[in-house]
């Protein structure tokens, strides 16, 4: 298998080059997009890691899960977004929430659940489009 010089794994390299690339060409509402994107990701490989018993204790994809949700809220602009932003940010911090008895409890139930809930959230905000 080839290896990069620096050591990394090639594939996750041209993932993150890729990354790279669509987030320097995106609007605003395709940055979300890709924020969601990311935040999916996170979850899934949480999910695969607990299914084959891993712990996850400040795991790099819990940790990168709240770092999406953190950078998500963070990005809210309340005076244009009014009681949409708030309702927003009570999700995101739901969803941190959530994320933390994820990990205090390895639930892998509690991480389908919020999986659940980040796909309906991604679903609305692609479903209102970069209009």
């Amino acid at each position: 298998m080839y290896h990069s010089p620096r050591g990394g794994n090639p594939q996750q390299h041209y993932r993150l080059v890729e990354l790279s690339s669509r987030l320097e060409s995106a609007d605003p509402h395709k940055l979300v997009s890709i924020l969601y994107e990311e935040l999916l990701r996170s979850l899934d490989v949480m999910a695969a890691e607990l299914r084959q018993g891993r712990t996850l204790v400040r795991e790099k994809h819990a940790d990168r899960a709240c770092s999406i949700l953190l950078t998500l809220s963070a990005s809210l602009d309340f005076e244009r977004g009014g009681d949409l932003s708030v309702t927003l940010d009570g999700v995101y911090r739901a969803m941190m929430a959530q994320l933390k008895l994820v990990i205090e409890k390895q639930d892998e139930a509690k991480l389908a659940e919020l999986r659940m809930g980040a796909v309906g959230v991604s679903d609305a905000w692609n479903a209102i489009g970069s209009d």
